[in-house]
């Protein structure tokens, strides 16, 4: 993440050679650009054109409001950064929406500084694009997301939309199609079948690819997840740790090529899923009707996990003690025990609220269900938007 400013600055560079090939295009433009939040400079490109510019978040309308409305109202008396604190309610959300100061990401709470890079650059090149997009493209469904649309419509100008259309999946909360070669290298699949006697079982875990773990806590995750009798398959970004105990082929797998995640998540065999909670991640497990245990590290996955836990209540989450305090074995395995004893009140609970939220997904994205219709009826005000320019240019 270290790098992440210089990305950003790197992107920037696009514009030139992104105008040039919107130029090339001119005798017969694109309906619209969907572009990326980062890359403000698509919207003035596009508009030179004289095409819509959409705008994708990669968040859920939930984090994106709750960002949105603490950055024009700061909460007075919350001291940014510090660990869990009390709960206060963000203004413009329902009631039932608290989050704590841990949960407010690093660039909104670096918002006012104006030396900070990230801010520098979200200032000069993204926010004043983003509020004149003639659309927002949302990854996530009406069941889900659809009580906060209204917060994030209130920041955009002329009228434009939230469109929710996911999630963005293939065969969005089906059972993929296995091609173990290709997509499964590690055999991960192959070792959940042998486990499939005793569905829902295994514990997936894994922290995606950006956020760094320091060794010391993956002692400690490995330590928590062997006391807690459950088996594991987990997804190790690290080269060179090697687990403090021994893992023995009955007690869990470390895999640290390519796992298919989705095909896992979607597995009888597996049980639960130990997540940092980006919302990629967070979609996937909810449309595999999977139960999490929300482990977030970094940018809006903390509001993610908030989501997950208090209003889906599809998981439920680790306590790390603010900062970058390690989470001790003995708190991994009382959360996994949580998660997946299935004889446990909190266990069941939180299992037939992921399956609920498995049925809204595939729902959503069915004939006539929420998304897909959105989706049409996006494609269909483009057209008539289209058609009106023409017809007045003509």
């Amino acid at each position: 993440m270290s790098l992440y400013p210089a990305f950003l600055r790197a992107t920037a560079l696009l514009r030139e050679p992104f105008a040039e090939f919107m130029a090339s295009l001119s005798s017969s433009p694109p309906l619209v650009v969907v572009s990326d939040f980062f890359l403000g400079f698509t919207h003035g490109v596009a508009a030179d054109a004289g095409v819509r510019r959409v705008v994708y978040h990669g968040m859920s309308c939930f984090s994106m409001a709750i960002c949105k409305l603490l950055l024009v109202s700061p909460p007075a008396g919350v001291e940014h950064g510090a660990g869990g604190g009390s709960p206060f309610h963000v203004s413009g959300m329902p009631e039932n929406v608290m989050i704590t100061a841990e949960d407010i990401p690093y660039s909104v709470e670096k918002f006012t500084d104006m030396d900070d890079p990230v801010t520098r650059f979200l200032i000069d090149n993204v926010f004043q694009s983003d509020v004149r997009s003639w659309g927002i493209l949302v990854n996530s469904f009406a069941a889900l997301d659809g009580d906060y649309v209204a917060p994030v419509e209130a920041f955009y100008e002329q009228g434009a939309r939230a469109w929710l259309v996911g999630p963005l999946l293939p065969a969005a909360g089906e059972t993929p199609e296995r091609d173990e070669e290709n997509d499964d290298p590690e055999g991960c699949l192959a070792w959940l079948d042998e486990r499939a006697a005793r569905p829902g079982s295994v514990v997936y875990v894994s922290f995606g690819t950006q956020a760094h773990v320091a060794d010391e806590q993956l002692d400690e995750l490995a330590r928590g997840l062997v006391q807690s009798g459950h088996p594991f398959l987990w997804a190790v970004r690290s080269n060179t740790w090697s687990p403090p105990v021994d893992v023995g082929p009955d007690q869990g797998r470390i895999v640290r090529g390519w796992v298919p995640q989705r095909g896992v998540l979607a597995h009888e065999s597996v049980g639960g899923f130990v997540s940092h909670c980006g919302w990629n991640s967070a979609l996937e497990s909810l449309a595999a009707g999977k139960p999490v245990l929300a482990w977030p590290m970094i940018a809006e996955q903390h509001l993610n996990a908030r989501h997950i836990v208090d209003i889906v209540g599809t998981g439920v989450r680790v306590d790390s003690g603010g900062g970058a305090a390690v989470v001790g074995r003995a708190e991994v395995e009382e959360k996994i025990r949580m998660l997946m004893d299935a004889g446990g009140e909190a266990a069941q609970r939180m299992r037939a609220r992921a399956a609920w939220a498995r049925r809204a997904a595939m729902s959503a994205v069915s004939d006539g269900g929420t998304s897909r219709v959105a989706l049409q009826k996006l494609v269909g005000e483009l057209q008539r938007s289209y058609d009106d320019v023409v017809i007045k240019v003509g």
